[in-house]
């Protein structure tokens, strides 16, 4: 009998901004050391945490900024009167494959959760090197992974 997968809950935010010299939407990534490249800002899910908190601090912490999350395409208004917080859908759950990292010391896989926000305003130094690319860059970058690439085309979508 195969052993049960072992999944961590991660979240994703795909950050967006206008270009202050264009006007043109442009894209935020935070270098992750331990890969040796820039992706979009995102983490592990930590206990007491909706999944849009957890990508909401991830962003603080890794583009040093705060954002207005665009709830996924399948969000649906709660009924009137429900009695509980509903949480903005993703745009995606994905389900890949993960290395060993600093929360799970085997190769297992993540649970992703990505979301689609817009730029509010920056509140703190980020935690590593930040860039903002445009479209064109996004998809000549060779230090952005190629399913980093084809996330942040949903700029189509956002335009």
């Amino acid at each position: 009998m195969d052993a049960p997968v072992k999944y961590d809950m991660t979240a994703t935010n795909l950050v967006f901004r206008r270009s202050e010299d264009t006007g043109d939407w442009v894209a935020g990534v935070a270098y992750h050391v331990r890969l040796g490249g820039f992706l979009p800002a995102g983490g592990h899910w930590e206990n007491g945490e909706t999944l849009v908190e957890t990508a909401l601090r991830e962003t603080v912490e890794e583009l040093g900024c705060r954002t207005l999350i665009i709830p996924g395409l399948s969000s649906m208004p709660a009924p009137a009167g429900y009695p509980h917080a509903v949480c903005p859908a993703p745009w995606w759950i994905i389900d890949c494959r993960a290395s060993a990292d600093g929360h799970t010391p085997e190769p297992h896989r993540h649970l992703d959760h990505t979301f689609v926000s817009i730029f509010e305003r920056e509140v703190q130094a980020p935690e590593t090197a930040v860039d903002w690319l445009t479209r064109q860059q996004v998809k000549d970058r060779a230090d952005l992974s190629h399913d980093s690439r084809l996330q942040l085309t949903v700029s189509e979508v956002v335009d």
